[in-house]
């Protein structure tokens, strides 16, 4: 009995661990509001299919059904996607400089700039002031404005970063 008393405890102590660590994991949804879990070369627009490796250029939303990330590798792709299925979902895209998230409704985009972006080249930043600093032969465009583009891709190569 003493030598099989130590391993039970350590192994119930083991499962109860485990189980404590499993009930943490699940249940949780992320926020719907929030933005999503980029996974840079793992996820894949679901627009195109390709994967997404250029974080400036990615956009994406929290589906507030099922509260897992819709991801896209260019912000027109996003927007095509979200007309197309008639979804207006707190949307975030990527500020071209920093590659932190930005809402879209809070972003300052150039379009037409040669910039960038996988497809459209249309980029997003954070500042009115750096977009328009940016922003060349481009159009200088808010959200609302984006969301009306008659969006067409663009055969380019990457810009420089």
């Amino acid at each position: 009995m003493s030598r099989r008393w130590p391993w039970r405890a350590v192994v119930g102590l083991l499962a109860a661990a485990l189980l404590t660590l499993l009930a943490g994991c699940g249940g949780e949804r992320a926020d719907p509001e929030g933005p999503p879990e980029l996974r840079p070369r793992l996820d894949v627009c679901p627009e195109c299919g390709m994967a997404i490796v250029e974080v400036r250029f990615a956009a994406g939303y929290m589906d507030p059904d099922t509260g897992e990330p819709v991801l896209f590798d260019d912000i027109g792709d996003m927007v095509r996607y979200l007309r197309r299925y008639g979804i207006e979902p707190v949307a975030w895209v990527h500020d071209r400089e920093t590659r932190e998230w930005i809402r879209a409704d809070e972003a300052w985009f150039v379009y037409g700039g040669g910039l960038g972006g996988i497809h459209f080249d249309l980029v997003a930043f954070a500042g009115e002031e750096e977009a328009r600093s940016r922003a060349g032969p481009g159009e200088v465009l808010r959200w609302d404005q984006v969301k009306e583009l008659d969006l067409e891709p663009t055969l380019q190569p990457y810009p420089d970063p």
